[in-house]
């Protein structure tokens, strides 16, 4: 076979082979993606309880303070009680204690119901936590592979490049602005002559050029899509398939 058709050979192939793992690549980020979607939407309503145990903790802890606060005025106007001159004196400390007498009662009953709200959201968090944890164990793994089948592709694609840019040098400018332009246009510059016929525009291709594309000492182009046109014999197309 031509030298210069065989190198064009080898060119489309690695262009093809390069093409095909730079889109499977660009399905990746995609894919992980998905697979962080399909958890999140598995552990939303894990998520909402534990932010709902969250809130209601921090109220807890937020009321607490403040009722200590006012535990502490009510016994200091009960000290206070202790200490008065006059009626008006008396009035002032046994209303201020009264206040804060029903303000505590009002913060112990709503300290009661939080309790009760944490006890059951504790619960439930502890029911989801198991398997969260185990579906988040699941999409690191796929993560992972994720990003394994990313960087042994790119790896290839680097090889494959190499490959590719020492190729170029060995193939002549005329020729490779040639495939360029054709690959370009068509989406590759050159088709198989198979069965008697282009195998891209399934064109039937005159007996005369057929025997002259099957010796292959000259570049001939297809006479309806004009792509470069190349056989292999029947052993070497089974070889190569394999």
């Amino acid at each position: 076979m031509n030298p210069d058709l065989e190198r064009l050979i080898a060119l489309q192939n690695l262009d093809s082979k390069i093409q095909e793992l730079k889109a499977q690549i660009n399905t990746i980020p995609a894919e992980r993606e998905r697979i962080e979607a399909r958890f999140n939407d598995f552990s939303a309503t894990h998520t909402a309880t534990r932010t709902r145990l969250d809130k209601a903790k921090a109220e807890q802890r937020q009321l607490n303070h403040e009722l200590e606060d006012v535990q502490a005025r009510h016994e200091k106007y009960k000290k206070d009680l202790m200490k008065v001159r006059n009626d008006k004196e008396y009035t002032v400390c046994l209303r201020e204690i009264d206040s804060s007498k029903k303000e505590i009662s009002l913060m112990e009953t709503k300290l009661l119901q939080l309790m009760e709200e944490i006890e059951k959201l504790e619960k439930e968090v502890a029911q989801y936590t198991p398997e969260i944890a185990e579906r988040r164990q699941v999409a690191d793994k796929e993560l992972a592979l994720c990003d394994q089948e990313l960087g042994e592709a790119q790896k290839t694609v680097d090889l494959q490049t190499q490959e590719r840019e020492a190729l170029l040098k060995a193939i002549n400018r005329s020729l490779l602005s040639r495939y360029e332009k054709l690959s370009k246009r068509s989406g590759s510059a050159l088709s198989e002559a198979k069965n008697g016929a282009c195998s891209t525009c399934r064109m039937t291709i005159r007996p005369q050029m057929l025997s002259e594309i099957r010796r292959g000492d000259q570049l001939i182009d297809c006479e309806n899509c004009s792509r470069i046109l190349y056989y292999i014999p029947p052993t070497e197309s089974v070889a190569n398939a394999e």
